[in-house]
């Protein structure tokens, strides 16, 4: 693929840019989510207050569709996958003793270090997608609310 990624209809609404004559004829239009979805069961503890971050953030954008879901989802096992594997590192240190057959010792790299970094890629490639890293931040200007469109999103 050349170039960045297109950016959704939505963002380009809210950054200003939107031009309906370059917008795709048949564009595949999906229902926006207007209330929180619950966190699934089976994401750990940290992973769903971080979907509840996300969700309450996103949601009153406009931004997140139920299509989005599974992509969430697997960010925010990302999150708690790495929050677990900084608190291993915090606790046994980046390296580990290892003995080979002749009874020598050597240090190596933890392989928690492995799981800590590969879990914060694949988490900030995924938050870019939701706009969730500061240089995605830029690409996007939200306008200001007026008195009669805030909703009870604005006092959490």
């Amino acid at each position: 693929m050349r170039g960045p990624a297109p950016k959704p209809t939505e963002l380009k609404k809210l950054s200003g840019t939107h031009r309906p004559s370059r917008d795709a004829p048949n564009a595949m239009r999906l229902p926006k989510l207007d209330t929180i979805e619950m966190a699934p069961d089976d994401l750990p503890e940290i992973g769903q207050a971080e979907w509840y971050r996300v969700v309450k953030q996103l949601t009153p954008l406009g931004v997140l569709n139920g299509a989005d879901l599974s992509l969430l989802k697997s960010y925010c096992h990302h999150v708690a996958t790495m929050e677990a594997a900084a608190a291993q590192l915090k606790e046994g240190g980046y390296t580990t003793i290892m003995t080979n057959k002749g009874g020598g010792s050597y240090e190596i790299k933890s392989p928690w270090v492995t799981i800590y970094n590969e879990a914060s890629d694949r988490a900030a490639k995924l938050g870019q997608q939701f706009g969730l890293t500061p240089s995605a931040r830029t690409r996007i200007s939200v306008p200001a609310k007026t008195e009669e469109e805030k909703d009870g999103w604005d006092e959490l």
